[in-house]
């Protein structure tokens, strides 16, 4: 068992000493701290910054946040992915400016109302910008707890879970608490690294149960989990008069609100070419000159994706020399709240736009990239 006023002594020195210099390390703006904590989620650093950086010209703090429109926020959040991130930042923001005052609250029970904030990124704006001495838990400190005690128990099972918990709450000092809990973090992001940790240079390596069993490789254990399904999809990038066809997802489930090209789901042995036709026929589209560009990969939680992506035209109505336009009405459009779920038609809306309108709305990752490289 390792010695918790030893694992103090050594770590808040050696973090003082190694930090990054990271821009939310300067500052104890509650605003920024939890900007920060949030954008990490899932996200690695050196992506985080320049996000970071844009975001505050921007949104310099948290009522200009609270004022602004949810399209110019999934805007600037375009790129980072699970996009529900910045749709509860943005519904924090307006809850703290309107009940609190545009201050942000300083206690756990108020902080845990929020949308959006869990126990580790509550953990993290009271121990880092408030000096409050509350633990918290997130992959990193997850590894290093689990190598320091050598627990049993998977970290993503509910027992394990609590053990960390328990022992991150022992070990939470009062005195700078967020420089204990941040030093954690580090020190799992740089040294007690998933594979080949670099025990040499770890602080606090005497006092570490796994490293002294020279098993320290073997933790954290985890739950196998079992392998992700591939499943197959078509997108099509529909041309007309200088102008692309793009749709907006419903306001519920996987990437709400966002813009796409319009993409169908495909059986393991369907056409993309011949199902991409005909779905858009379905829309009462008549196109012509499909031609494959390329592919994407997209993964998500439990499964992985082909993306296939075709360019085609409007067919011409020669009779009264114009392209064939799309009804006015809403589109009835097979969008599923989760991506391996068909579900049923789901009615969203449509533009016909220009190349350089595209920057004006919100993709997800994957259409962003296609914009970049096939458009």
């Amino acid at each position: 068992m390792a010695e918790l006023p030893s694992v103090h002594k050594k770590l808040i020195p050696w973090f003082q000493k190694h930090k990054r210099s990271l821009p939310w390390r300067k500052t104890k703006d509650p605003y920024r701290i939890w900007l920060s904590e949030i954008m990490l989620q899932q996200t690695q650093v050196k992506t985080v910054i320049p996000y970071y950086q844009r975001w505050l010209k921007h949104f310099p703090n948290l009522t200009s946040l609270a004022q602004a429109q949810l399209p110019k926020v999934l805007k600037l959040w375009e790129g980072l992915g699970y996009y529900r991130r910045a749709r509860h930042m943005h519904e924090a923001a307006k809850i703290i400016l309107e009940q609190y005052g545009g201050k942000f609250p300083a206690d756990p029970e108020s902080l845990h109302k929020l949308p959006g904030i869990g126990r580790y990124t509550q953990g993290a704006i009271l121990s880092i910008a408030f000096d409050i001495p509350v633990p918290l838990v997130d992959g990193n400190v997850a590894r290093v707890l689990s190598r320091l005690f050598a627990i049993p128990e998977p970290i993503d099972s509910r027992e394990g879970e609590k053990r960390l918990w328990e022992l991150a709450k022992k070990l939470v000092p009062k005195k700078n608490p967020g420089d204990f809990n941040q030093a954690l973090m580090e020190l799992g992001a740089t040294v007690c690294l998933p594979n080949d940790p670099w025990c040499d240079r770890c602080p606090v390596s005497n006092f570490c149960s796994a490293f002294r069993q020279g098993d320290q490789e073997d933790y954290p254990k985890k739950i196998k989990k079992n392998e992700s399904k591939k499943v197959r999809a078509v997108c099509g990038l529909v041309h007309s008069d200088g102008k692309l066809l793009i749709t907006q997802r419903p306001s519920q489930g996987l990437w709400a609100g966002l813009w796409e090209f319009p993409t169908f789901r495909l059986t393991e042995k369907a056409d993309s070419e011949s199902t991409l036709d005909k779905k858009l026929h379905a829309w009462g589209l008549r196109v012509c000159d499909l031609q494959k560009k390329g592919s994407l990969k997209r993964s998500y939680t439990i499964h992985r994706e082909d993306l296939e992506i075709y360019f085609c035209k409007l067919v011409s109505d020669k009779k009264k020399g114009r392209a064939v336009k799309l009804p006015a009405r809403q589109l009835l459009y097979v969008a599923p709240t989760q991506p391996w779920d068909l579900g049923g038609p789901v009615p969203v809306s449509h533009r016909w736009v220009r190349r350089n309108e595209l920057g004006r709305f919100a993709f997800p990752s994957a259409y962003a990239k296609i914009i970049r490289e096939y458009l």
